[in-house]
């Protein structure tokens, strides 16, 4: 009787069990569904707006003089006096002194031609004296037609040369001490200083690096793509008549702020650097050092790193929208009257980091999506606002069917 007891209260429970669950599963109570509100994503949109558009190319270079020299010692001697501008850093003007030698050895070797030339003409007039009293003894004994000999002409040939040669070697004699004063070809700045008072130099040897500060230069690289947005000075491009005026501005970080300098692309260099691939313009800006403007104005000093920014071609007719609008290589999202989201593919003429130039595939008046979304459908509905955030219009509010949550539920 035990072990009956024992097998069917097991049994029991079992079938009590299943019969619960089946009555719960039979009635379960149906869930609810309510309109839930789904609000579009905000979107910030532009209107598109066609236009002429000038082109505008990035590059970088290093500022550098258009002239520099180094001096050299034409003469031999001790260096007598430094001019108080010769030194790293100082300004010049051209003609100024700015070493001297020890001119003693000189002015006396000028004092020697001076009387070698005096010794020479005084001979000259002697063999002219002689020729002409050598004619006229001639005529008087009636011996017929005298030589050329007789009448001292190679003689006087040969003092008249020795004449010249005086002459030329007074020439050099005071070249070479006007040689004893280095004066400066332009006016510039000393980029190093090699020699100073109480120094013997020979002939050749180096006494400094200067530069000049009428004009600063700057060897700025381009890429062939680049060369398609630029109208650019020399035969490179094939034109007969370049116009040398394309504006350029160099900018650079100096002391937490940033400088800009005005400066115009004069040429380029005609061949293409074999190693980059690149074609090099020249950009040229006056008066870098400011020294017949503004002085408060910052130097564009030598050897600064610049960006450069060249003024290019103006294209007509074109969109231009910021760089966040494209999305990949060659596409943007319209949204449309109904604040739907379409994608739509366009022509890229130039894309750079901040804007990208469009020559089709948008109409006037269209309106693009500027934010970043991670997930787009096609269609979906978008709330438009403005980018300094006022909302364009309404949009209609979507409803979707959701399961009400039950508490209840199994």
């Amino acid at each position: 009787m035990k072990l009956i007891t024992r097998i069917l209260i097991p049994i029991g429970i079992i079938c009590f069990a299943v019969l619960l669950l089946f009555v719960l599963i039979k009635f379960k109570k149906k869930a609810e569904t309510q309109p839930v509100e789904v609000k579009p994503q905000l979107v910030q949109v532009m209107t598109v707006e066609s236009g002429s558009q000038t082109f505008e190319v990035r590059t970088q270079g290093t500022v550098m003089p258009r002239t520099e020299s180094s001096l050299t010692s034409e003469v031999s001697g001790r260096i007598l006096s430094v001019s108080t501008a010769f030194y790293a850093g100082g300004v010049f003007e051209e003609g100024d002194i700015l070493l001297e030698i020890d001119p003693s050895n000189y002015e006396s070797a000028v004092a020697q031609a001076e009387f070698i030339l005096e010794q020479a003409r005084l001979r000259y007039a002697q063999e002219e004296a002689r020729g002409e009293q050598a004619e006229k003894e001639w005529g008087t004994l009636s011996k017929g037609e005298p030589s050329p000999l007789a009448l001292r002409e190679p003689q006087l040939r040969a003092e008249a040369a020795n004449i010249e040669w005086a002459r030329e070697a007074l020439e050099k004699a005071r070249r070479d001490l006007e040689r004893t004063r280095i004066r400066a070809p332009f006016t510039g700045m000393v980029r190093e200083k090699r020699a100073d008072i109480g120094q013997y130099v020979n002939i050749g040897t180096p006494l400094g690096t200067i530069f000049a500060i009428d004009l600063a230069e700057v060897r700025l690289p381009l890429s062939l793509d680049q060369l398609t947005y630029l109208e650019l000075p020399g035969s490179f491009q094939g034109r007969a008549d370049p116009d040398p005026g394309t504006p350029v501005t160099l900018t650079a970080r100096i002391a937490g702020r940033e400088h800009a300098w005005k400066g115009t692309i004069v040429r380029t260099e005609g061949a293409i650097d074999t190693a980059s691939r690149m074609i090099y313009c020249v950009a040229q800006v006056d008066d870098p050092y400011s020294i017949h403007h503004d002085a408060s104005e910052l130097p564009l000093t030598m050897g600064l790193f610049v960006e450069a920014r060249i003024e290019g071609r103006t294209v007509e007719d074109v969109v231009v929208l910021p760089r966040q609008a494209l999305r990949g290589a060659d596409r943007v999202l319209v949204v449309g009257e109904d604040n739907s989201l379409r994608s739509r593919t366009v022509t890229v003429i130039k894309a750079d980091e901040d804007q990208v130039i469009l020559s089709s595939g948008l109409e006037t008046g269209e309106r693009i999506c500027l934010t970043s979304l991670e997930f787009v459908v096609e269609g979906m509905t978008v709330d438009p606002v403005a980018p300094d955030g006022t909302r364009l219009d309404a949009p209609g509010t979507a409803i979707a069917e959701v399961p009400e949550s039950n508490g209840d539920q199994s």
